[in-house]
């Protein structure tokens, strides 16, 4: 059985049956989500369920300037070089003790831009 599922107000007898509302309902918590109101639409309320039970960016999309280099076939001294020499090379999410992390779908997308402005060397 699916743990969570998307509703259209169906609580006889309650403050949450409203006609044309959509809730989040949870099998194994609240029946309903009690922590927001109900959405406009199925589609809201699927991006909102989403949302929630997602970590934003994934993990696996959170790199370091090691795991750039290797996902780029760059040396690491590259990345840098683009950090120094790029001032539109992407703000870190954070920077922790170990140094600066960067959101993986971001930098690959500055990465695309890079190319399409100059030639490959081959």
């Amino acid at each position: 059985m699916t743990r969570y599922r998307v509703i259209e107000g169906s609580y006889r007898d309650t403050s949450d049956d409203v006609a044309g509302r959509w809730y989040l309902a949870d099998a194994e918590g609240d029946a309903i989500d009690k922590r927001g109101r109900g959405y406009a639409s199925r589609a809201e309320a699927l991006d909102k369920l989403v949302e929630r039970l997602s970590m934003q960016p994934a993990p696996a999309d959170l790199v370091g300037a090691a795991e750039i280099a290797a996902r780029s076939g760059m040396a690491e001294a590259t990345v840098h070089s683009w950090r120094r020499r790029h001032s539109d090379f992407p703000a870190p999410v954070v920077i922790l003790a170990g140094g600066p992390v960067w959101d993986w779908r971001v930098v690959d997308a500055w990465r695309a831009t890079l190319r399409e402005g100059r030639p490959r060397k081959g």
